[in-house]
């Protein structure tokens, strides 16, 4: 017996996740200084990365995709990555991605700051080569 119709039948969000949304706009008007900082983080990191010589995905978002194009090497260098580095990213492999589309997925936010993103690309420089991502 169902007791929540509206619920279980229905296709709108939940209203603690429009809530959530509506708080997300709210902040985004009133501090606008969060999408100028998040703008600047994300783009020092694609133009950093691609003067190492890492193949970078299109994008223009604070999502950038770095192609590894090999199941082995995406692991290892997520690991390495966390284990050494204390860096999360996301490793997309096959059977989730096409052959030769293995990527590591990163991610940046208006809180970062420039030193944690300096450390990160030391790791990131540090971690292609030893894996011979880049040279």
């Amino acid at each position: 017996q169902h007791f929540a119709f509206s619920f279980l039948f229905a296709a709108s969000a939940a209203p603690p996740c429009v809530a959530a949304a509506m708080a997300s706009l709210e902040i985004m008007q009133a501090e606008p200084w969060r999408q100028e900082k998040l703008r600047d983080n994300f783009t020092y990191m694609r133009t950093q990365l691609a003067d190492m010589g890492f193949e970078l995905g299109n994008t223009d978002t604070a999502v950038i995709p770095i192609y590894i194009r090999d199941d082995l090497k995406t692991v290892m260098m997520w690991k390495s990555l966390l284990d050494d580095y204390g860096i999360y990213v996301n490793p997309f492999i096959t059977p989730g991605v096409p052959a030769k589309q293995q990527v590591l997925r990163t991610s940046y936010m208006a809180t970062h700051e420039r030193t944690h993103l300096d450390q990160a690309l030391e790791a990131f420089n540090k971690v292609g080569k030893k894996f011979g991502v880049i040279k």
